[in-house]
């Protein structure tokens, strides 16, 4: 990894992330809400603030969705890119 991008991001309320990848790992750390994540092939699992999520490089995302349907949830995400990485999420099928 040679750089590191940062956002903070804001998921409005019922929002579903659909199947995606990335080029490298990404730190999540949650502000405000419930998130529901799952990496492929394993169980669902919740994040609440104050709680971190870590999505490993190159592995397929299943769900990171707002699991409320009424407040938004937001969180600070923290990508580990190479050099040639330009964009920070592929969307799968």
């Amino acid at each position: 990894m040679t750089r590191v991008e940062v956002q903070r991001l804001t998921l409005p309320p019922g929002f579903e992330a659909g199947p995606h990848t990335h080029p490298g790992p990404v730190v999540c750390y949650v502000t405000e809400g419930r998130i529901r994540f799952q990496v492929k092939g394993q169980p669902a699992r919740y994040y609440t603030a104050g709680q971190t999520i870590f999505e490993p490089a190159s592995t397929p995302i299943e769900r990171f969705d707002n699991d409320s349907s009424s407040a938004p949830a937001t969180f600070i995400a923290t990508y580990l890119l190479g050099d040639q990485d330009t964009e920070l999420l592929r969307r799968l099928q």
